[in-house]
C-alpha cells in the first residue's frame, strides 16, 4: 500500500473512533460506518456492571431490621459480585452500639470498588439522602439544584455523620445498571415517589435507575412499623423494583430474591453506545430477535423476559445513529 494511502486511512479510522466515543461509552465491540452502528456485547460478568447503593435507616426502631442486613449483607455481596461486575455504596451509621439504636452497618469488605458514606439515616430520609449523595449540587434546603428540602434539613457531624452531598458522583460508571436499595419502617418525605426519578436521573447518565426496597407493610403484635412505605411500593412499581416486608423473621428469601432480581436486570438489560434512532437487528448467540423481544428506552436495550440465550454467549445490535452523534 501506498505511505500517504496508509496514514490517510489510519487518520480517518482514529477520528471515527475519537468522535463516536468521545459522546458515548465503550461497551463490548464496537464497529462504526457513518451512521450505522455494530455493536457485539458478551454475555459474561464484565459485561453485566450494576451500581448499587444502599441506604439503612438508622433510627432507633431499626434494631431488628439492621440486624437482618448485617447477617445477610456478606454472602448477598459475594454472590452478587461473582455473578457481574459490581460496585457498592452503603450509605449508614457504622454505629452498632446501643446507646445509638444498634441500627449502624459496616460495609463488610473494602476495595475500589466498595463506599461507605457514614451518615445517619433518619427515618423518612432515605431517598433524600440518595438524591443528595448523587447529585453535585445541593445547598441548604437544596436537592439537585431544586428547592425541596424542609428548613432545617442539614448534617451536624456530631450527630449526623459524614454529609453525603456530591460523594457518589465519581462513584457512578456511565455505563453500568443503577440500582438503589433502601430499608426503612417509615415512609419518605421530602424527597419521594413524586420526585425522585426525576431528581437523579439526570445524574444517572439519564437513564432510569432501579428501586427496590425493605420496607414496613402491616404492623404484627411483635413487629411495629412507623408507617408503610407506600412511596417504595410505587418506585418500585415503576422502575420494575420490588419491594419486602420486614416484619419477616428470615431475611434470607429476601436477600436471594433481591440478588436474583438484580442479575436479571444485569443479563436482560444492554447500554449502547449511542442513543439509536432506528433498530436494524437485533441478535441473540446469532439469531435475530423478533421486535416483539425487546424494547428500546434510551439507550438501554432490554429483552424480554422470555427470552433465553441457549449459548449465552453474545448480543450484536445493529443500529443508526443521528448524524451529528
Amino acid at each position: 500500500m501506498n505511505f500517504r494511502l496508509f496514514l490517510l486511512l489510519l487518520t480517518a479510522i482514529s477520528c471515527s473512533n475519537s468522535d463516536f466515543r468521545g459522546g458515548g461509552v465503550q461497551v463490548g465491540d464496537v464497529v462504526v460506518n457513518g451512521n450505522s452502528v455494530v455493536q457485539t456485547i458478551p454475555l459474561n460478568a464484565s459485561s453485566k456492571k450494576v451500581d448499587l447503593v444502599w441506604l439503612i435507616d438508622n433510627s432507633g426502631s431499626m434494631g431488628d431490621e439492621a440486624a437482618n442486613v448485617r447477617n445477610n449483607f456478606s454472602s448477598f455481596i459475594s454472590t452478587l459480585g461473582s455473578s457481574t461486575d459490581l460496585k457498592l455504596a452503603l450509605i449508614s451509621s457504622t454505629s452498632t452500639m446501643s446507646s445509638s439504636g444498634g441500627t449502624g452497618v459496616t460495609l463488610p469488605v473494602s476495595g475500589p470498588n466498595y463506599l461507605q458514606v457514614p451518615t445517619f439515616v433518619n427515618s423518612n430520609d432515605a431517598l433524600s439522602l440518595a438524591a443528595v449523595a448523587t447529585c453535585p449540587n445541593n445547598g441548604p434546603g437544596m436537592v439537585c439544584g431544586q428547592p425541596i428540602l424542609t428548613p432545617g434539613f442539614g448534617f451536624d457531624p456530631e450527630f449526623d455523620g459524614v454529609n453525603p452531598s456530591g460523594k457518589l458522583v465519581n462513584f457512578f460508571r456511565s455505563d453500568a445498571h443503577r440500582v438503589y436499595v433502601v430499608v426503612t419502617d417509615d415512609e419518605a418525605y421530602d424527597v419521594n415517589e413524586s420526585n425522585f426519578l426525576s431528581l437523579v436521573t439526570p445524574y444517572s447518565f439519564n437513564r432510569r435507575p432501579t428501586v427496590f426496597a425493605f420496607i414496613g407493610k402491616v404492623s404484627q403484635a411483635d413487629c411495629h412499623i412507623s408507617r408503610r412505605g407506600t412511596a417504595y411500593e410505587s418506585l418500585a412499581a415503576t422502575t420494575g423494583g420490588e419491594t419486602f416486608d420486614i416484619c419477616e423473621k428470615n431475611w434470607q428469601p429476601h436477600f436471594a430474591k433481591l440478588t436474583s432480581s438484580v442479575e436479571n436486570i444485569a443479563s436482560k438489560e444492554f447500554i449502547l453506545n449511542k442513543t439509536p434512532v432506528r433498530i436494524v437487528s437485533v441478535k441473540l448467540d446469532g439469531q435475530v430477535l423478533a421486535t416483539t423481544q425487546y424494547s428500546i428506552d434510551g439507550n438501554k436495550l432490554v429483552l424480554a423476559d422470555n427470552v433465553v440465550s441457549a449459548q449465552n454467549k453474545m448480543v450484536t445490535v445493529e443500529y443508526t445513529i443521528a448524524g451529528n452523534s
